[in-house]
């Protein structure tokens, strides 16, 4: 996984998005008005994301898959 952060030039806001292994961009952040709000959150996706849990939607509800 790599995450890329930069500042737009049309606005200022600060993004990032995840590019999975092959390159292939998974997701994409919103603006966001400081470098400082962004790196939070990327901080805490690299720190939470290998921990949670993933659920599928099935039947009318959420199943948490193991």
């Amino acid at each position: 996984m790599v995450i890329n952060l930069w500042q737009s030039q049309q606005n200022a806001n600060w993004y990032f998005n995840i590019e999975a292994a092959n390159g292939e961009k998974v997701a994409q952040s919103e603006g966001y008005t400081s470098r400082q709000g962004a790196t939070h959150t990327i901080e805490l996706i690299r720190n939470e994301a290998g921990q949670s849990a993933v659920h599928e939607y099935r039947g009318g509800r959420w199943v948490k898959l193991v």
